[in-house]
């Protein structure tokens, strides 16, 4: 029961003191081009918009970004962002920090296998996800045509 009231709490400072960020989910499909296997990514839906709180990695000895970081399997560049349980996670999403998006906005993606969950009574409470920055502000087959 304490760890159930704990976590409820995390999600209460994820809605309090976190920031806008706007969800894209993306539906995959590969194309045949004259030369190679395209894939090509279309905008499923609409945008979602929730509360995420953002945070630094840390390097300090022993702490999981640390071994993650030590395994090649996530870089110091790389942010860590804390989502309600309820937010759906998938391969093919990007993120966008602030509102209103506008030219300054970053956008980021999931590090593979980045995605971690806590669960309470079978449900996910929170989720800390690591995303990456997508330089180009799009991701490989967003808008191909």
């Amino acid at each position: 029961m304490v760890w159930q009231t704990s976590a409820l709490g995390d999600v209460k400072t994820i809605l309090k003191y976190g920031g806008q960020v706007r969800i894209n989910h993306y539906t995959g499909s590969v194309s045949v081009d004259k030369h190679d296997d395209a894939q090509k990514l279309t905008l499923s839906g609409s945008s979602v918009w929730t509360s995420g709180l953002v945070l630094p990695l840390t390097s300090l000895e022993g702490s999981e970004d640390a071994v993650l970081m030590q395994q090649g399997k996530i870089k110091t560049s790389d942010k860590k962002i804390f989502f309600a349980g309820d937010v759906e996670m998938t391969d093919t999403m990007k993120f966008s920090l602030g509102s209103p998006i506008g030219s300054t906005t970053e956008s980021f993606s999931i590090v593979p296998g980045g995605v971690s969950q806590w669960p309470g009574a079978g449900t996910a409470v929170y989720k800390k996800v690591y995303v990456r920055y997508l330089p180009t502000g799009s991701l490989i087959g967003e808008g191909y045509s």
